[in-house]
């Protein structure tokens, strides 16, 4: 490794002001430009290699040539190559969960330094990120909850975290719908039932003809909806169908193999719709039609959510499961009018998903709200084959509605609704994803406190099946949602994969800079090091608590739970920079993880000598 790295800054400098001077660009020139950047942020990862070997802090110490750097990566428009390793290569049994905190990168010195500061750090010493197991989570932290990040953040984020832990982010909560062209609809309007009759059927094949005569001479399967006006009787409505069905079904103007005729309803809310629906599935299946569209009024609830997968946009839960039993009953596929186009949905999730890892980051989370199952199980599918080699997560919020194509996951049926979430992404073989929770603004949150709790959402033992449900599919779960110290101990203790925190490690501060443009935000959230370093003290603890149970070493086990209890009371009353509580339960773990290494034989392997020195007073 060439260590004159002042000196090679200085050579790069000097060409790129030579390049710039050239009156005509070449595309030998543009190249050249370009392939210096990529050198100048390789020499700054050398240099970010060699102090991480001695545990050092690079702090001001580039002086003018930070700058480079960061003309290097803006140009670059990331880092010069994707992360060589990413969460998926996480080994938590080994290592104990990973740890991701949410920071927009004016914290991230502290993060870094607080988790290099960790039990774990202590005892192995100097260690690649994927052995570290903490990730800064790319987020600003807004009224609403965690929102994205941009160029001037992530270059902040990548800066300060030097290679020493992982970077990560979420690139949104909802998706931005994109449906398919409305299908082909045959109007109809009132008349005398013969004129109604004698219009419809000349219009069928006229519809019908674009996907029956194809370029390629195969018929394109479609359903052409029948729509009525709302002064046609019932046994018109009934009467007509009939016949059109009958008439798609000679086959004289299409393929009634791949042809087909269903109903387009109008419904208004509430009881009074879902009698409309239903009586309409039952003309629908007494006239022989299996397809049954509904076009009604958005709820206030899904206005307030901007929009709800399928039917949810006009009905409320019950009402939709009211319909669902109804379409199984008379053997009818029930869906909205417009239908979500997950191709084309999924490209946009691969849009943010790539920068972020163009960015260099070890992890990219995406949310599916508000798709259903078999949307998203599209949407999973393409992004997994666009990402075989990387980690793009898929998040599941446990705090709104898992549609599926017979029931509505939610409530006493959520854990049943997880279960079938990861079933999906298993088919995939996706190897990382998330549960959190969405509407943080109202104070949910994944765990309960208590079992009375009604804002928490799921009970410790939930999470331990759900967990190890995911685990048995061979997919390694993290958990998200206004985590506290407490629980943090708790997930520690079930040894789950990993877990994001963000209130439990900050602290509120007055709102500065563009912050002050979110009308709702009355302070700021900001990391700080005595938040980050108690979270990944305890969450480490957690895991070895149960770990030196396994190892049959009950007193020291229990011992170390003592101390971490005294130190999250102590932490929850009034959070300090250093505690006796803390040194204590540091040098504690310090024991334990040595105690771990030792029988998983881990340092025989790696030839890493444990450092047993407990962290300075």
């Amino acid at each position: 490794m060439n260590t004159n790295w002042r000196g090679n800054f200085k050579a790069i400098e000097a060409d790129l002001a030579a390049l710039k001077e050239q009156t005509t660009q070449t595309v030998e020139s543009h190249r050249e430009r370009f392939a210096l950047y990529r050198r100048a942020i390789h020499i700054f990862e050398d240099i970010v290699a060699m102090a991480n070997a001695r545990r050092q802090n690079l702090g001001s110490s580039l002086g003018r040539w930070r700058q480079l750097v960061e003309d290097a990566f803006a140009e670059l428009g990331g880092a010069a190559e994707p992360c060589l390793k990413s969460l998926r290569h996480y080994d938590s049994c080994l290592y104990g969960p990973y740890l991701g905190v949410s920071d927009d990168g004016k914290a991230a010195h502290q993060f870094r330094e607080a988790i290099l500061n960790s039990p774990k750090s202590d005892v192995l010493g100097p260690q690649p990120p994927e052995v570290v197991g903490a990730a800064l989570d790319a987020e600003r932290l807004a009224a609403v909850g965690e929102v994205a990040v941009g160029p001037t953040e992530y270059r902040d984020i990548w800066l300060a975290c030097q290679w020493s832990v992982l970077m990560t982010t979420n690139v949104g909560t909802r998706l931005n719908l994109r449906y398919f062209a409305v299908r082909p609809t045959l109007k109809i309007a009132s008349d005398q039932l013969r004129h109604m009759s004698k219009k419809a059927t000349a219009q069928l094949p006229e519809l019908f003809a674009p996907f029956w005569r194809t370029p390629n001479g195969v018929p394109r399967p479609v359903t052409v909806f029948a729509s009525f006006d709302r002064r046609v009787t019932y046994d018109h409505r009934l009467y007509l169908l009939g016949k059109l069905h009958h008439e798609v079904q000679t086959g004289r103007f299409c393929d009634p193999k791949v042809h087909k005729l269903g109903l387009l309803i109008d419904v208004g809310p509430g009881r009074k719709g879902v009698r409309t629906a239903q009586r309409h599935m039952g003309m629908a299946h007494s006239a022989g039609l299996r397809e049954v569209a509904v076009r009604g009024q958005v709820t206030s609830g899904a206005d307030d959510h901007i929009s709800l997968p399928g039917l949810l946009n006009y009905f409320t839960v019950p009402c939709v499961r009211a319909l669902m039993r109804t379409s199984q009953t008379k053997d009818i596929n029930l869906t909205p009018k417009n239908l979500v186009d997950p191709d084309t949905v999924a490209r946009q999730v691969w849009a943010s998903l790539q920068v972020a890892r163009g960015m260099g980051l070890a992890l990219g989370k995406y949310g599916l709200f508000p798709l259903t199952l078999q949307e998203a199980d599209r949407v999973m599918d393409l992004v997994q084959s666009w990402f075989s080699d990387w980690s793009a997560a898929p998040v599941c919020y446990v705090d709104l509605p898992i549609v599926g194509q017979e029931e509505i996951y939610t409530g006493a049926k959520l854990e049943q609704g997880m279960k079938c979430w990861l079933d999906v992404v298993a088919k995939h073989r996706i190897p990382v994803v998330l549960f959190d929770t969405a509407e943080k603004a109202k104070g949910r949150h994944l765990m309960k406190d208590s079992p009375s709790d009604p804002a928490g959402i799921l009970r410790e033992e939930q999470i331990h099946g759900i967990d190890r449900y995911a685990s048995g599919l061979g997919i390694k779960a993290l958990w998200a949602g206004g985590i506290t110290l407490r629980q943090t101990l708790a997930l520690g203790m079930l040894k789950v994969f990993g877990i994001y925190v963000t209130s439990a490690a900050a602290a509120k501060r007055p709102i500065k800079r563009s912050a002050g443009r979110d009308p709702s935000l009355a302070a700021e959230k900001r990391i700080t090091y005595a938040g980050v370093r108690n979270a990944k003290l305890l969450l480490e603890v957690g895991f070895l608590i149960t770990r030196l149970r396994e190892l049959a070493q009950t007193t020291s086990a229990r011992v170390l739970e003592q101390t971490a209890l005294r130190l999250v009371k102590e932490a929850e009353a009034m959070p300090r920079a250093d505690s006796r509580i803390r040194r204590k339960l540091h040098k504690l773990a310090v024991n334990a993880w040595v105690e771990h290494f030792k029988q998983t034989g881990q340092n025989r392997k790696s030839g890493t000598r444990p450092n047993t020195s407990t962290e300075p007073s």
